[in-house]
């Protein structure tokens, strides 16, 4: 998608830099304890709508 000119959300806000920012962690061998996970979600947008992005993020708090 990204090669469609769509820019995702995560990576705007941070600058291209999302290591650490996970929306999935398996329930086996202590993924969330440890801070393993990928990413599985993702909001892509249109140029003009990434430039008037405000921020964007993950709750990782929130699970269930």
């Amino acid at each position: 998608l990204k090669y469609k000119g769509l820019y995702d959300a995560l990576e705007t806000v941070h600058n291209g830099d999302t290591r650490g920012v996970y929306t999935y962690w398996g329930y086996r061998g202590g993924a969330w304890e440890r801070g393993n996970g990928i990413r599985i979600d993702h909001v892509m947008l249109e140029a003009a709508v990434a430039d008037r992005l405000q921020g964007a993020g993950v709750h990782a708090h929130v699970r269930g």
